[in-house]
């Protein structure tokens, strides 16, 4: 996920880690520039832009997938009338022709989420990670 991404392709070109979990986009220049290779996406299907990097589960049959994300918060409680004006302006970036142009041409997919649509996809993901990382001793509980 894009969220921790950068600190760590930092450290991976500075040769102090030798594997990260990133989104391809965001290492496409250290994969370009032959410096890093993909391994794997962790998504139900490949990137078309990236079409030569397997999923997850082709490579190892783990059907995992998680994704960069971005998303807008505000304070808890935030008058209906501005929610609702914040939701208009952010739906209408988001259907901006080039704000799609710019992101599918990095790689990057959209999906638009209304609030409670991204809340639920952010509780979904709470717990998905939750699982993965109890899976993988990571966390207890």
């Amino acid at each position: 996920p894009s969220n921790g991404a950068a600190p760590a392709m930092q450290e991976l070109a500075a040769g102090g880690v030798d594997i990260v979990t990133c989104s391809v986009p965001e290492a496409r220049a250290m994969i370009d520039a032959g410096r890093a290779k993909s391994l794997a996406i962790m998504a139900p299907a490949r990137n078309p832009m990236f079409a030569q990097v397997p999923t997850l589960n082709e490579t190892l049959g783990i059907n995992y997938s998680v994704g960069a994300w971005r998303g807008i918060a505000a304070p808890k409680n935030l008058p209906a009338p501005v929610a609702q004006r914040l939701g208009t302006a952010l739906k209408a970036a988001y259907d901006n022709p080039q704000f799609k142009e710019f992101m599918t041409s990095r790689g990057f997919g959209t999906v638009w989420q209304d609030a409670a649509g991204f809340a639920s996809f952010m509780a979904e993901g709470d717990r998905a990670m939750g699982e993965a990382m109890r899976g993988a001793g990571l966390a207890r509980g």
